[in-house]
């Protein structure tokens, strides 16, 4: 248990770290958002290398990835996720009224992911994940450009359940699909699918599951 919440304050201190002070909390004891976290990391694309680019770095060249040096080694999709953080935005109507939930997801450098739900603006949940890497899934692809997708074992802390979890980024490095299964299976055959409906523009059968690279303040 002790271990648990040592872990569980770390990813804390990281997610603090990429928030702005959010200020007072509401009657309900939710925390309103001042400023959203914007990503630190644009995650490669490139199999053989780990570093991905600033946000500067890739907003000035547009987008586009430097080759520095390569390498014989690969490193899976999440662990080139680390340090960037992930949006999500919906609105439906409830009585009459606009309700606004955004999430935003966190990887840090030691395979671990946060997530943040808020609600009209106000902090409404926080989860802390460890991730276990499974498999590469190839995304056909051209040369180091092909191993953009992977499966891994998620575990909340504080909870002995797992799931698992499949995630794809797209070529442009901006967006990223994460799917959510109960099994290995489950999760490669559903990730499978999500892929081959993206790169046949059929991204719209996916919309629940894509998440936009925090790159501006909303």
């Amino acid at each position: 248990m002790k271990k648990n919440i040592v872990i569980a304050l770390s990813m804390i201190t990281l997610i603090i770290s990429c928030n702005n002070n959010e200020g007072s909390t509401n009657p309900n004891g939710k925390k309103p958002i001042s400023s959203k976290p914007l990503t630190e990391n644009v995650p490669s694309a490139d199999k053989t290398k780990k570093q991905g680019d600033s946000l500067s770095d890739f907003l000035q060249s547009q987008g586009y990835a430097v080759s520095l040096q390569q390498n014989e080694a690969t490193y899976p999709l999440n662990e080139r996720l680390y340090s960037s953080t992930w949006y999500q935005s919906e609105e439906e109507e409830d009585d009459g009224r606009l309700e606004t939930e955004e999430t935003f997801i966190f990887f840090d450098a030691n395979s671990k992911k946060a997530t943040r739900e808020y609600e009209n603006g106000w902090l409404d949940d926080t989860d802390y994940s460890s991730l276990e890497f499974i498999k590469n899934i190839s995304t056909g692809d051209s040369g180091n450009n092909d191993l953009n997708a992977v499966i891994v074992k998620v575990k909340e802390y504080g909870d002995s359940d797992y799931e698992f979890e499949g995630y794809y980024l797209t070529p442009e490095r901006t967006v990223l699909y994460i799917v959510e299964e109960d099994s290995e299976k489950e999760a490669e055959e559903e990730l499978t699918k999500l892929i081959q409906a993206v790169k046949a523009n059929r991204e719209r059968e996916y919309a629940e599951n894509r998440y936009l690279l925090s790159m501006q303040a909303r």
